[in-house]
């Protein structure tokens, strides 16, 4: 263990306490929203965690993913809100996690991390697509700063966990216990959302929902609930329960074993309430799109482990595809006589009414019947003029497939399928030459869960830029890619004469491959 000079031990304590009295002080004596002011003060302390101590850093943000939304609408009780004081909670995660990259970045130029060749590619690759979505998201606001800020962090800020989660956790099994931290972060959150939708909003989240700040707001007008719990959104709660549920499907079937996969296992039985508990929440959120999440990442995640049954899930989805695009003029004028005969069976302002009802779907399918079928729709560079809003005024569409081919064009679309087939293809090349079992169906389970994500997107509108789905989005994409890596060679260790703090632990440094080696443990 490395020695610790103890001065420089006691001026870092001395100077914590200082710094707290400051922002004690500070917040009893700002005369705005004190919650809000102390957020401000979070952030910069989720800015300054993610510099020195990455590792731990990387937990507290996976915890500000679940509960950053509820501080947001904690905000009410302590005055008036502003959209500036929604800044400060909402960019706490952002900020956090952009900390955390450029602790890494320079860890691996100074030597203190294990950086091959191979993370910096990522790190270039989340690079090029968080500056493509930011000019994106620029040219599509006006070159406004904050639709660049906002289209960063809901759009290509998180693809740098491609290069996070190789250097933090540069073995795969060590991402199972991620998995299971998450997990039990977010149980609460489901079961807030069934609370939500037995109880109906507490007194401070319709106070809340009343200042507008909220799109969710909607559900006051409509004099209905659809939980969403802690998170931003309906859709949110749905797509994340029931990744979830599926995920505690996987950490349940790990063999008991001695190693770094049985550590993070789940017992059935405390699986099962899990799976409970989610699909609950995913109920409570009334969200259909989650269905889709919860169907196909099992099944797509059992076939991926044989190279037929991969071929066989990927032609009968472009098979389903090509005929919903075919049928569905056919289907948009039998959705409305569908829905009054299901209110003939059920209550629709009851929970199983809003469950059932499929007039909603007309959004979904418009983008098939009216741009991915309408001639108009196409160009070679996509619609970046005024005329671009009045095509979307006319062509109404709900899904991420319409969307890009109205933004970007036929090239646009073509080239971004063209990526993400090739990617595919060779993720599923090194899935099926992965000798180790655990490794392979972790690595499955991932592409399933992100493919299911990218499903939903096409079916049920883009769910890729909705937090934190985001964020989940990459972290098993980037898991993925983790089991696709060789294992890292051991740093030299430190000197034992060295002083100062341990940064060794703290920061999450990986001085040997013996801790975390999956044939050690």
């Amino acid at each position: 263990m490395n020695g610790q000079n103890p001065i420089f031990t006691a001026v870092v304590i001395i100077a914590g306490v200082i710094g707290g009295l400051f922002v004690t002080l500070s917040v009893l004596l700002s005369s705005g929203n004190s919650l809000a002011h102390l957020c401000f003060y979070l952030l910069i302390g989720g800015g300054v965690l993610g510099l020195i101590a990455p590792r731990v850093a990387f937990f507290v943000w996976i915890f500000a993913c679940a509960y950053s939304d509820l501080l947001k609408r904690f905000t009410i009780v302590f005055g008036d809100v502003s959209k500036r004081d929604l800044h400060y909670i909402l960019g706490i995660t952002p900020v956090m996690f952009s900390a955390i990259v450029v602790a890494l970045a320079f860890g691996g130029v100074a030597g203190a991390y294990a950086v091959r060749q191979m993370h910096w590619i990522l790190f270039l690759v989340g690079l090029a697509i968080t500056a493509l979505t930011g000019l994106i998201a620029g040219l599509a606001g006006g070159n406004s700063v904050e639709a660049v800020m906002q289209g960063v962090a809901n759009g290509g800020l998180y693809s740098l966990l491609l290069f996070v989660v190789p250097v933090l956790f540069p073995y795969p099994h060590q991402m199972i216990k991620i998995f299971r931290f998450a997990l039990w972060v977010f149980l609460p959150v489901a079961l807030y959302g069934v609370v939500q939708a037995l109880q109906g909003f507490l007194p401070f989240e319709i106070a809340y929902l009343r200042t507008g700040l909220s799109i969710e707001i909607k559900q006051l007008l409509t004099n209905r609930v659809r939980a969403f719990s802690t998170l931003n959104s309906p859709t949110a709660l749905a797509n994340l329960c029931a990744a979830m549920a599926v995920m505690c499907w996987y950490l349940a079937r790990i063999p008991r074993r001695v190693g770094m996969a049985a550590q993070g296992r789940l017992s059935w039985i405390v699986a099962l309430f899990m799976i409970v508990a989610y699909l609950s929440g995913l109920v409570a959120s009334t969200g259909r799109a989650g269905l889709t999440v919860l169907i196909f990442a099992p099944i797509s995640a059992w076939c991926f482990l044989s190279p037929m049954r991969t071929r066989l899930f990927y032609t009968v989805m472009v098979s389903i595809f090509l005929v919903l695009v075919t049928v569905s003029p056919w289907l948009l004028d039998h959705l409305e006589d569908a829905n009054l005969w299901l209110f003939t069976k059920v209550d629709s302002g009851s929970l199983a009414g809003q469950l059932s009802t499929v007039g909603t779907y007309s959004d979904r399918l418009s983008g098939f019947a009216h741009v991915l079928r309408n001639p108009a729709a196409y160009s070679l560079f996509g619609f970046w003029s005024g005329s671009y809003d009045t095509l979307q005024a006319g062509l109404h569409h709900h899904d991420i497939l319409s969307a890009t081919l109205l933004r970007f064009g036929a090239l646009g679309l073509g080239a971004i399928l063209a990526v993400l087939t090739w990617t595919l293809h060779v993720l599923h090349r090194k899935l099926q030459s992965t000798t180790d079992p655990e490794v392979k169906q972790l690595m499955a389970l991932c592409v399933g869960l992100g493919l299911s994500f990218l499903i939903t997107s096409c079916l049920a509108g883009n769910i890729l830029l909705v937090f934190p789905l985001n964020g989940f989005f990459w972290l098993w994409v980037s898991t993925a890619v983790l089991c696709t890596l060789p294992a890292p060679k051991p740093l030299p260790q430190r000197a034992a004469g060295s002083t100062g703090l341990d940064m060794t632990s703290m920061a999450g440094r990986t001085p040997g491959a013996s801790r975390f080696s999956p044939r050690r443990a």
